[in-house]
């Protein structure tokens, strides 16, 4: 017997993966370099860090440089807010779940077709995100590069007193957002790449959540032929998403 969960779960995690603001979108972690400025050691407690400007290195979470204020900020309502997505994640499972339980009694082999359709959505969404990663890597790779030298300059200058400790507090947060623009632009660059199919994948993706809702309503009609029909609809519509994004990886530039 197939495990409805999981179904389930790769059900919903694809269709989030594929969601207007996360295909092709996301942030790209680990722009900064390992940073041991003493100008920020002295302003924080020795501690792991999450914070961009003194990720992977002894840096305070309460340094009181205004970058790790506001990354810290961030972190914080990052987490918030996938704490709500798992919680809300964790309904859609419920709901589906049962949905597809219900139907099984009267379009058998419902739950394996659509295990089938969805779990090839999910692999092509993975694909997709791995091409993003992997490009927006690639051409950022360059930047990592520039900003390691230019915070070692930054903080040459301040071991050997040519500037102060606030004004190389000043020129790390004005390079980091200098990098954070560039690294934007780069990501829009590549968001913007076949615009047309991903404008029609985003169109063709609210089908299909219509298409399994009006399934999910038929199914309260405990009619065969209408809970097959209306489950045969939302099938095609998700066969058709998929070769869509086949087609959207096939002609993503290398």
């Amino acid at each position: 017997m197939l495990n409805y969960k999981k179904m389930i779960l790769s059900t919903t995690l694809a269709m989030a993966i594929l969601a207007p603001s996360a295909v092709f979108a996301g942030t790209l972690n680990n722009v900064t370099p390992k940073c041991d400025m003493k100008v920020c050691k002295e302003n924080s407690v020795k501690t792991n860090s999450k914070m961009n400007c003194c990720k992977e290195c002894s840096m305070a979470a309460n340094c009181k440089m205004e970058c790790c204020k506001t990354d810290k900020k961030l972190l914080t309502n990052k987490e918030e807010k996938q704490e709500g997505q798992k919680e809300n994640l964790q309904a859609k499972i419920q709901m589906y779940d049962k949905a597809l339980q219900n139907a099984e009694k009267y379009v058998p082999g419902a739950t394996k077709k659509g295990y089938a359709s969805v779990t090839k959505t999910k692999e092509l969404a993975k694909q997709i995100i791995n091409i993003r990663k992997e490009k927006i890597n690639v051409d950022t790779l360059p930047l990592k590069n520039e900003f390691k030298t230019e915070v070692t300059a930054i903080e040459l200058k301040a071991q050997k007193g040519k500037i102060t400790k606030q004004e190389a507090k000043e020129q790390l947060i004005a390079k980091q957002q200098e990098k954070k623009l560039q690294v934007k632009s780069i990501k829009d660059q590549f968001k913007n790449e076949n615009k047309t199919q991903k404008d029609d994948i985003k169109v063709k993706k609210d089908v299909v959540i219509r298409s399994f809702k009006n399934f999910v309503i038929s199914i309260d009609s405990k009619d065969s032929k209408i809970i097959e029909k209306s489950f045969n609809i939302y099938i095609q519509n998700i066969n058709e998403l998929n070769t869509m994004l086949q087609q959207l990886i096939n002609q993503t530039p290398a």
